[in-house]
């Protein structure tokens, strides 16, 4: 594991580093302490009314995206006594097969991510478990007759569609381009190439289409494997993707 800051209680040299570190640090402690007080278990909390909060990218169910979210940043801070509460949870909370729509995106960025990430710097094996449960319960989104993958899912039935505002029906360019990092890992911590093939087979897919104006449009339909409208964009419809290709898988 590297050596990070935060963590075996290393320190910057710099005086002025540690101070802005150190105020950091504080405000991540006051976010998840009032999170910990008034919204434990839910996805969000809403700060100003003091109570939690659950959107329709998580089903509207608790599945404790704040706590998913925070673990590797708790870890690398060194808030170990934090960071342990929220492995708890987990280890006793966080359950896929309720009968919840969720967006595939938003769930294998926060959730299967972070997941990942607490389990490379922790090594707690309940991390990977959970990780592999989920990525289980998001591969029917793939089974679309192009292999892109629909934005939600449903965790227990494995029926998925698209956002009914996105062109055509399409898929978006940030999300189902956004999957690969995480798959590859998956399959690199499993053995089982199957994740590598579904986010494999999307970038295939991607290098044989025509570019107008030499640039991906945002939205792609799953049916017909046929961009839904020529618009391209930097920003959120595309951006996620565009960022996560520059990463190494």
């Amino acid at each position: 594991m590297p050596k990070l800051v935060g963590v075996n209680n290393g320190d910057p040299g710099d005086p002025d580093v540690k101070e802005k570190r150190d105020k950091i640090r504080e405000m991540m402690k006051h976010a998840w302490d009032s999170y910990r007080q008034y919204g434990w278990g839910h996805n969000e909390l809403k700060p100003l009314a003091k109570k939690g909060h659950s959107t329709n990218i998580f089903g509207n169910s608790q599945l404790g995206a704040t706590i998913v979210d925070a673990l590797d940043t708790l870890y690398i801070m060194g808030l170990h006594s934090e960071f342990k509460d929220g492995q708890e949870w987990v280890e006793q909370h966080l359950d896929f097969s309720g009968n919840v729509e969720v967006s595939v995106f938003e769930v294998n960025i926060r959730f299967i991510g972070g997941l990942l990430a607490a389990y490379y710097l922790s090594g707690q094996e309940v991390f990977k478990v959970k990780a592999v449960q989920l990525a289980e319960k998001l591969l029917p989104a793939f089974n679309t007759p192009t292999g892109i993958p629909w934005a939600m899912v449903n965790l227990k039935s494995g029926v998925g569609r698209n956002w009914g505002w996105a062109s055509a029906g399409s898929s978006i360019l940030a999300e189902f381009g956004t999957l690969h990092m995480e798959f590859v890992h998956l399959t690199y911590l499993t053995g089982n190439p199957v994740y590598y093939q579904k986010v494999m087979h999307i970038r295939k897919l991607l290098a044989k289409m025509e570019r107008p104006n030499g640039l991906y449009p945002n939205y792609l339909n799953p049916r017909t494997g046929r961009w839904g409208q020529h618009h391209t964009s930097v920003g959120a419809w595309a951006t996620a993707s565009t960022s996560t290709c520059s990463k190494p898988g």
